[in-house]
This record gives structure tokens, sequence and C-alpha cells, in this order.
């Protein structure tokens, strides 16, 4: 290859000495300028201006679903601040255990079976019928009866009343 001219570097090239080829500016191709009233100059700016408005279409919409999302994040952060309050508030809170429950004390937990006091364990644990359920290996409505027989052997109002008895130790 010494001594002969590249095809691709055009005529008039020439080798510096380091292995290097020098193009006179004469043997290289102009780059094509467009014109301002070229057609194609004004395809692509038209394009460019569509692409430009679809994209800031698309950011504004991404802008408005995260300000949607976070309002919503806050309203929940909220509502859980509520309920935590609630529950720090119902800690400190004395329970109170219906007289009637008081009043028959060893005789209620002496009535209950066993069974209702698996339950009642479970209950305390927070499950819900379903998980008791399959603890259990019975269906959720045998727990369902099981759960309404303790509200009312027991005189409670409700699971979390029941919890209470339960991890309290009123039943004894």
């Amino acid at each position: 290859m010494e001594g002969q001219t590249p095809l691709a570097l055009g005529p008039g090239a020439r080798e510096d000495g380091f292995g290097s080829w020098i193009v006179p500016a004469s043997a290289r191709s102009p780059i094509p300028h467009r014109r301002p009233n070229d057609p194609l100059r004004r395809v692509d700016r038209d394009g460019l201006k569509q692409a430009t408005l679809d994209a800031r279409s698309a950011l504004q919409e991404a802008a408005v679903a995260a300000a949607v999302a976070a309002q919503r994040a806050f309203a929940y952060a909220e509502k859980l601040d509520e309920a935590l309050a609630a529950l720090q508030r119902a800690e400190r809170a004395p329970v109170s255990i219906p007289k009637a429950s008081r009043a028959l004390g060893a005789n209620v937990a002496g009535d209950l079976s066993p069974r209702e006091r698996e339950v009642l364990a479970l209950v305390a644990e927070g499950r819900s019928n379903k998980a008791i359920a399959e603890a259990l290996f019975v269906s959720p409505n045998t727990v369902k009866s099981h759960v309404a027989s303790l509200l009312t052997k027991l005189h409670a109002d409700s699971r979390a009343q029941l919890a209470v008895m339960a991890v309290r130790g009123t039943l004894s």
C-alpha cells in the first residue's frame, strides 16, 4: 500500500510520513447546506414542533398523575395517623368490662368449650374468621358461630372487646 493513495481519500492525498494521510481541501467533498426555504427543512421543523408538543403533553399528564397520587398518599397518611392516634389512646384508656361479665367471672369462663377457648385465643391474636378457620380446620361459618357465641356468653360488643378480655385475663 506504500506509495499508493487510498481511493477513499480522493485525489491529491499524500502520506505525512507518520502513517497518516493528509487530504487537500480541494479534494474534500463539501457538505450540502439546506436553504431556509427548503421544503425538507420545513418538514423537519414541523416534525420537531409536533414531537415537542407531544412530549410536553405527556409530561403534563405525568405531572397531573403524580400530583393525584401524592394527594391520595397524603390522604392515606392522614387516615393512618388518625388510626394510630386512636390506637394509642385506646392503649392508655382503661377498658370497661361489662358488669355482667365481671359478675359472672369464672362462671362465664367455665362455660366456654375448649373450641371456643381456641377461637378466643386466635381472635385475641387479631386473626380473621377465615384465618381462624384455616388454623382449626373448620369452615369460616363455624368460626362465625363460635365468635357469635363468645360475644353472647362474654357480653362483649365486638371482637376487640373479646381480644382485650382474653389478653388481660379477665376471664380467669
